[in-house]
């Protein structure tokens, strides 16, 4: 789950990286189409001598249809922009809800790991209790079996006397 989660957010990332790049693009034609209208009209407007006023004269008449065209197409592009940025916008509205289910339930699954981890913790600590018990127990079968063997040591090492001192006394 953890797996998917890091699968997802690095395609979120690309995702981002790309929509990113492409809202800059349309950032930058969007914003520079004004700037063109407003160039090719000032172009326009000025003139040095009155000879090429004529020229610019005869010339605008088949400017102002290219031109026209050039601000319909200009307007059309405007448009067709506008409609790719905001999908854009809207695509990445929906790549970060995605990113907010995602980081939610890693936050889910981080939190219920931990909590399992701390009952691993109880149960290791009361592991560990369990047996420093058993080896203190078997520590101390140890010293009485160490006691009894001393003691019947000790016994057979009695009965070996009490058994030569009868012979002994039936000896004489």
């Amino acid at each position: 789950m953890l797996q998917q989660g890091f699968e997802k957010y690095a395609e979120y990332d690309a995702l981002m990286s790309q929509n990113s790049s492409k809202i800059s693009w349309l950032e930058e034609t969007f914003f520079s189409i004004p700037e063109r209208i407003t160039e090719s009209t000032s172009l326009l407007l000025t003139s040095d001598t009155e000879e090429e006023d004529v020229a610019k004269s005869k010339s605008k008449k088949s400017k102002a249809k290219k031109d026209t065209k050039t601000a319909e197409e200009e307007i059309n592009e405007k448009l067709v922009l506008t409609k790719e940025i905001n999908e854009y916008i809207a695509n990445t509205d929906l790549v970060e809800n995605e990113n907010d289910i995602i980081r939610n339930l890693i936050s889910d699954n981080l939190q219920k790991m931990s909590e399992r981890f701390g009952h691993l913790i109880e149960l290791s600590t009361s592991l560990y209790n369990i047996e420093y018990e058993t080896s203190l127990v078997r520590d101390y079968i140890e010293r009485l079996n160490k006691v009894r063997l001393r003691q019947e040591v000790i016994a057979e090492k009695d009965s070996a006397l009490i058994a030569e001192e009868l012979d002994e006394l039936s000896i004489t």
